[in-house]
């Protein structure tokens, strides 16, 4: 046994790319270190969501953190993402589960991601809303979502900022109405940062 026993049983189910039911033991382990560990494994493996349900709610927080990161990589996680988001309490973890829904999500998801625009995570929501549009999920290019991103560029910080911009540079916008694309455009020519401007003109080129 020991730590570098269980390093390394976890190191050789991921290396050989074996089912990641074969975590199984491993993430019920009492050491929270392993779980978490292993949870990591299970995202790296696409572990459905049943392998992943009761990490998601450990009373470890680096447990629940791994387990959130590996829910944006599984097939079948969606709903474990939108049951644990409302009720989880620890901000890195809220965090990681937001961004697993930009990775994950489905287009009833975009409302969640544009309200949390609005709150301490708006860097990780814009990223999201991103992601989603790469993705060509139906919503982050509606009104709505390009409003709210846009919103967004009047924050005071550069990270947000910049990461509202990439998102419109990578979602697919649908012909926005005349006052939006009046404020894209706006945006695009008066930001004070070069990188935010040359997202933004990538955006309203098609139109």
């Amino acid at each position: 046994g020991g730590p570098l026993a269980t390093a390394e049983a976890i190191f050789q189910i991921e290396v050989q790319r074996m089912p990641a039911e074969a975590l199984l033991p491993l993430l019920s382990d009492v050491d929270p270190a392993v779980r978490a560990r292993a949870a990591v494994a299970a995202g790296r493996l696409r572990a459905p969501a049943v392998l992943l349900s009761g990490l998601a709610a450990d009373g470890d927080a680096n447990v629940r953190l791994a387990a959130a990161e590996a829910l944006g990589f599984g097939t079948d996680t969606v709903a474990l993402v939108r049951a644990r988001l409302p009720i989880e309490s620890d901000p890195r973890v809220v965090a990681a589960l937001l961004e697993s829904l930009g990775r994950v999500g489905e287009a009833a998801d975009v409302a969640t991601v544009i309200a949390a625009l609005d709150t301490r995570d708006s860097d990780t929501a814009a990223r999201a809303l991103g992601r989603m549009g790469i993705r060509k999920i139906d919503g982050p290019g509606g009104e709505v979502a390009v409003a709210a991103l846009l919103d967004t560029l009047k924050f005071p910080l550069g990270e947000t900022r910049r990461s509202a911009a990439w998102a419109l540079s990578r979602i697919p916008l649908a012909a926005p109405s005349v006052a939006l694309r009046g404020r894209l455009m706006d945006a695009a020519l008066h930001d004070p940062e070069s990188r935010v401007r040359a997202w933004l003109i990538r955006a309203v080129a098609p139109f």
